[in-house]
């Protein structure tokens, strides 16, 4: 039995609610910030209140999702930062095999609890 599962309605509505709250918080800190102290603040706003919230996003998203290859079928995961840097559209995910090296629209699948992430690099 595989280890990843079909996104659901919930899942999608889940992953809409969190991004949701992360923009509706950093546009309304926002717009509090720049009429009472400056750009300055609000340009610390934006690196520190929005990098680091998108950066806690990714890192959620590269957690609980994996990716089917659309050429042989082959089920894997990927690290945060090709998470983050890789294009995307509703249910794909533009990335490069690593059991036939095809690039392509891999679909989105949903990881199970537990499911372990990628390898990482020894040094």
């Amino acid at each position: 039995m595989s280890p990843y599962r079909e996104p659901t309605p919930a899942d999608g509505r889940r992953a809409a609610l969190s991004l949701g709250a992360l923009v509706a918080a950093a546009v309304g800190t926002g717009f509090w910030l720049l009429p009472r102290h400056g750009n300055v603040w609000l340009l610390l706003w934006s690196v520190i209140g929005v990098g680091i919230p998108v950066f806690l996003l990714v890192r959620w998203h590269a957690r609980t999702t994996a990716y089917r290859c659309p050429a042989c079928r082959h089920e894997f995961v990927i690290s945060a930062w090709t998470d983050f840097i890789t294009p995307h559209i509703p249910g794909k995910k533009y990335v490069a095999c690593p059991s036939c090296g095809v690039r392509g629209w891999a679909k989105v699948l949903m990881r199970e609890e537990g499911t372990p992430g990628p390898a990482r690099k020894e040094t």
